[in-house]
């Protein structure tokens, strides 16, 4: 353990840079995207209160040991096998399914797991053409 310790201490001290980022961290690519504001037109045109809209949500979850994620207070099975590894869930509101999908390595596409029907008590409002990216 002491041979190995100094080796875990520089790896736990070293940011993390995914490749992907360009040799950032997440923090440092966030802070380098521009962010998008509303203009006062599009902020005139929002609906009070705010409907729910066609389109998708995604979330990483983390599998419980139990072979679970939580999403929107509720819980999903997914597998036991994948506990511990890190799921991504894509909610797409306009068709009400909850679809989740696991990449097996950074070198492998994600492939669909699972796929749930999830049922929005409200009205799915189409996107206003406002807020349409260009």
């Amino acid at each position: 353990m002491q041979r190995a310790s100094p080796d875990f201490v520089h790896w736990y001290l070293t940011p993390f840079a995914p490749p992907k980022l360009g040799e950032q961290t997440p923090q440092q690519a966030q802070r380098a995207e521009p962010r998008r504001r509303l203009t006062q037109h599009q902020s005139a045109a929002l609906p009070d209160p705010l409907p729910i809209t066609a389109g998708r949500i995604h979330c990483l979850r983390k599998v419980s040991a139990a072979g679970t994620i939580t999403l929107f207070n509720e819980r999903w099975h997914v597998s036991r096998r994948l506990a511990g590894k890190y799921v991504w869930a894509t909610l797409t509101t306009h068709v009400r399914r909850l679809d989740i999908c696991y990449q097996h390595s950074a070198q492998q596409n994600w492939r669909l797991r699972k796929s749930f029907t999830y049922d929005i008590p409200e009205t799915v409002a189409r996107l206003n053409p406002h807020f349409a990216r260009q």
